[in-house]
C-alpha cells in the first residue's frame, strides 16, 4: 500500500506514532486504528480488485471537525495485474466549510423570499379588505338603496344615491389600478427599472405631498427582469 503525506501525518496523529516506509499499514491499522481500519480496509480490497473507489472521512479533533478525501487506485504493472494500492488524500475541510456556508446562506436567502412573500401577501389582502373591498361595498348599499326604494325617494335623492355609487366604483377601479401597478408595474416590463423608478417617486410625492428627488447611475442597457423586479420591490418598500 502506497500513500501520500496527508494520510501519512493523519495516522501518524490519530496514533501519535511515525509511520515509517515501509509499514505493512494494513497490519499497522488493525492493531493501533481498528475504527479507521474497518472504514478503509473494504476499499483497499476493492482497489486490489482493480476497482477505484473515493470516500470522504470525517476527523473531530481539538473541538474541530476536519474532512478528508480518501481516493484508494489500483496499482497496475505493465501486464495489468493489480500488484498495490495507492492511497491518495486530500484534506477538504476548507471546501466542506465553504460548501456548508453557501448552503447556510442559501437557507437564509429562501427562509427570507418566503417571509417576503408571505408580508406580501399579507400586504394585498389588507389592501382588498381596507379599501377596495369597502368602497365596493359603498356602491352596492347605494345601488341597493335605490332598487328598493323607487317609489319612497324622490328622483333627485335617487340621483344623489347613484352618483355616490358610481364615485366609489371609479375609487374601486383606481384602487384595482393602483394594486395591479404595485404587483406587476407595467411600466417596469415595458420601459425599465429606472423609468419605473422615476415613476414610483412621483406617484409616492404626488399621493403624500412630498418633493421626491430621484437619481441614477444605473446603465442604459436593461438589466435581467429577476433583478429589476428585486431593485423595484426594494424601492417599494422603502
Amino acid at each position: 500500500i502506497y500513500f501520500n503525506t496527508i494520510f501519512q501525518t493523519h495516522v501518524e496523529k490519530l496514533t501519535g506514532q511515525r509511520v515509517e516506509p515501509g509499514l505493512d499499514l494494513s497490519q499497522f491499522a488493525r492493531r493501533r486504528l481498528p475504527r479507521l481500519y474497518a472504514i478503509y480496509h473494504p476499499y483497499i480490497l476493492q482497489a486490489l480488485n482493480g476497482e477505484m473507489s473515493v470516500i470522504e472521512y470525517e476527523h473531530q479533533d481539538d473541538n474541530k471537525k476536519y474532512y478528508i478525501e480518501i481516493n484508494y487506485y489500483p496499482l497496475v504493472d505493465e501486464n495489468g495485474h493489480v500488484e498495490g494500492v495507492v492511497v491518495n488524500s486530500h484534506n477538504q475541510t476548507s471546501r466542506k466549510e465553504l460548501e456548508q456556508a453557501r448552503r447556510a446562506q442559501e437557507r437564509i436567502t429562501l427562509n427570507a423570499l418566503v417571509k417576503g412573500q408571505d408580508e406580501e401577501r399579507k400586504r394585498i389582502a389588507a389592501e382588498l379588505h381596507d379599501g377596495l373591498a369597502q368602497t365596493i361595498n359603498v356602491a352596492k348599499i347605494n345601488i341597493q338603496n335605490v332598487l328598493e326604494s323607487t317609489q319612497k325617494l324622490t328622483r333627485e335623492k335617487q340621483q344623489q344615491l347613484v352618483r355616490i355609487a358610481y364615485n366609489s366604483l371609479v375609487e374601486a377601479i383606481a384602487e384595482i389600478r393602483t394594486i395591479s401597478q404595485n404587483l406587476t408595474p407595467k411600466v417596469l416590463q415595458d420601459y425599465g427599472l429606472v423609468v419605473a423608478l422615476r415613476n414610483l417617486c412621483q406617484r409616492v410625492g404626488a399621493k403624500e405631498h412630498l418633493t421626491v428627488n430621484f437619481f441614477t447611475n444605473l446603465p442604459d442597457e436593461r438589466l435581467p427582469d429577476s433583478l429589476s423586479v428585486s431593485f423595484y420591490r426594494i424601492a417599494q418598500e422603502a
